[in-house]
């Protein structure tokens, strides 16, 4: 299957379309180089994956529609967040907005990076 979007080469096999992490070999051990350091494939997928679900979140609710999301991506992105404490100094997130202890994790994730609504 090629990718309709990259042109072909002469001579050269049609590009094809990226794989899933787990069918290439090797990526979560390669070194990422980023603004603010080296990281390794797993964390920087990892990251990747995370900002995807919350903006996945973002655009939902921006649109009026259900922002739940797959209970396995909201149970894998907060812990992406760990250790990390406030983020809003980073200029990214709004302060973490408090939930009462038993709140679901669909109402915690956004909640921590500074979201409302949802």
């Amino acid at each position: 299957m090629s990718d309709s979007r990259a042109p072909a080469v002469p001579g050269r096999p049609p590009p094809r379309p990226p794989g899933r992490p787990g069918r290439c070999p090797g990526t979560t051990g390669l070194t990422v180089h980023l603004s603010f350091g080296d990281v390794s494939g797993r964390y920087h997928l990892d990251q990747l994956t995370t900002d995807l679900v919350v903006h996945t979140w973002d655009l939902a609710q921006g649109i009026g529609k259900d922002t739940r999301l797959p209970g396995d991506l909201v149970d894998f992105a907060p812990d992406r967040f760990a250790g990390h404490g406030d983020l809003s100094g980073s200029g990214l997130f709004d302060p973490p907005l408090p939930v009462p202890e038993e709140a679901s994790p669909q109402t915690r994730l956004p909640a921590l990076t500074g979201r409302r609504g949802g």
